[in-house]
């Protein structure tokens, strides 16, 4: 088990067993090896490779097991799962319950189930659900599938999120075609385990390169070697920030002379006398302030920062 497997284990009685890689741009065999060194039993992971992922529809090969090392062999083998729309967000292009419709994702405002309403729109979607979960059935080994609900700035009104889910968990479960609940990834884990007899397929290699699209001429590769500046700035920004981290704790900082970093710099609280260390952190960081730096580094780690994937607009 790992120091932070351990750590969590110790002061909580828990620690983590599921792995998730939502967003990442293609996949590393060597995920699987770090990952099952570090105590996981599982990963999830949303975006693949357009053709790569037909392929495994076909082969109802979508959830496999990964090996991450031939020389440890099945040691470092990992459930993994792949989501079957090829990224991350609920299956349903309509299934996005906000009050605004923003970052161009379509919005149903609400689940209708009045019947006296002209909106009424109940049947339609228990039957896009039913669909839905028939479909992806065959994509996977088993009758359990599961769908992620959000997606990337869909999480503002949790009210309009759950009472909306919470009708359609109701309405799926009494249209009686499939059951409905929810869930977690390591009761789904737990439920594919219980299938007796359950054979998966193996890889042995990596999830690269990473195409999105079905024409093949969107790969994600660039991204490793692009904005090499900007890398460099980071690396040499965090071997600075530690420096300064490791000054702090030689030097005893006293709880309560620092507090937590925000865009505007450090807050102090009072009048209380700034410390040594803090004085000779503001002059290695920039605007005489760590808490800059800090910030500054955390935003600029973003994958879709320091890989140059973000399109602005």
């Amino acid at each position: 088990m790992s120091i932070g497997m351990r750590f969590l284990q110790d002061e909580f009685g828990l620690a983590p067993r599921i792995a998730w890689q939502l967003d990442g741009f293609g996949h590393s065999r060597t995920e699987p090896l770090l990952k099952s060194m570090g105590g996981f039993d599982a990963m999830f992971f949303g975006r693949a490779d357009e053709a790569d992922m037909m392929q495994r529809k076909q082969n109802h090969s979508v959830e496999l097991v990964w090996r991450g090392s031939e020389s440890y062999g099945s040691e470092t083998d990992m459930f993994t799962s792949q989501y079957p729309t090829g990224n991350y967000g609920p299956p349903g292009s309509n299934w996005f319950f906000e009050r605004r419709n923003g970052y161009g994702k379509a919005m149903a405002d609400s689940i209708k189930d009045d019947p006296e309403t002209g909106s009424y729109n109940v049947g339609e979607m228990v039957d896009t659900f039913v669909q839905k979960a028939q479909e992806w059935q065959g994509f996977v080994r088993g009758n359990d599938v599961f769908f992620f609900m959000g997606s990337d700035f869909t999480h503002s009104d949790a009210h309009m999120w759950f009472r909306n889910v919470d009708k359609m968990v109701h309405y799926v479960n009494k249209d009686g075609r499939v059951n409905t609940f929810y869930s977690t990834p390591s009761r789904y884990l737990a439920a594919k385990l219980a299938i007796p007899g359950m054979t998966l397929p193996l890889k042995t290699d990596d999830f690269f390169p990473y195409c999105s699209n079905t024409a093949g001429t969107d790969f994600w590769t660039g991204y490793f070697t692009s904005r090499p500046t900007l890398k460099a700035q980071v690396r040499r920004g965090w071997a600075l920030l530690r420096a300064i981290h490791q000054v702090e704790v030689l030097a005893e900082l006293q709880p309560g002379s620092r507090q937590l970093a925000t865009t505007e710099g450090l807050q102090y609280e009072g009048h209380q006398k700034t410390s040594e260390t803090v004085k000779l952190a503001g002059k290695l960081a920039p605007n005489s302030d760590p808490a800059v730096l800090e910030f500054a580094l955390a935003t600029s780690l973003h994958h879709d920062g320091i890989t140059g994937t973000q399109v602005l607009q």
